[in-house]
């Protein structure tokens, strides 16, 4: 049925080859995996030094910025609230880190929307906007900008403190 392997005969001739190409393999330098090499970034410093800039309504740093985005974390002190603003060159996501307050978009403070920590919201290009502390303790929220981000990129509507469109 099956076909039996036939061995060859072990001669002086194939174990003197056989112990040849063992020590030839045995004196081999022997490979080492290749070394993983990582590169790590220092990371880097708040942008601006991670100043606090102060406004009417809160405060605001700066947590980091590139070519075409820009992070920030801003607190809105209780009782106060921003400009009712919009940006022709940049969009915003808000995520609600601390405190209450209310989100106010397209002027319609009828529908304005209660935020909590976690809450997140999405501003377009062009979109009226304006937010609120409405607990005894500060509303924080740390706010991602894509875009031309330029403080002089902000029109006002209106304003609590008697600011112009781009103070």
């Amino acid at each position: 049925m099956g076909r039996k392997k036939k061995e060859a005969p072990v001669t002086p001739e194939v174990m003197e080859t056989l112990i040849e190409k063992t020590e030839k393999h045995e004196k081999r330098e022997k490979l080492e995996p290749p070394k993983v090499v990582y590169k790590v970034f220092p990371p880097k410093p708040p942008a601006k030094g991670g100043e606090v800039v102060i406004k009417p309504w809160g405060s605001y740093v700066v947590l980091d910025e590139g070519p075409s985005w820009k992070t920030k974390c801003i607190t809105i002190s209780p009782g106060q609230r921003f400009s009712e603003q919009s940006h022709k060159l940049r969009e915003e996501v808000w995520v609600v880190v601390e405190g209450t307050g209310d989100f106010i978009f397209n002027g319609d403070v009828g529908k304005a929307r209660s935020v909590i920590p976690g809450d997140a919201a999405f501003v377009y290009k062009g979109m009226i906007h304006r937010a609120r502390c409405t607990s005894e303790t500060p509303l924080v929220f740390i706010e991602i900008q894509r875009g031309e981000c330029l403080e002089s990129d902000i029109q006002r509507y209106a304003d609590d403190y008697g600011r112009t469109s781009n103070s």
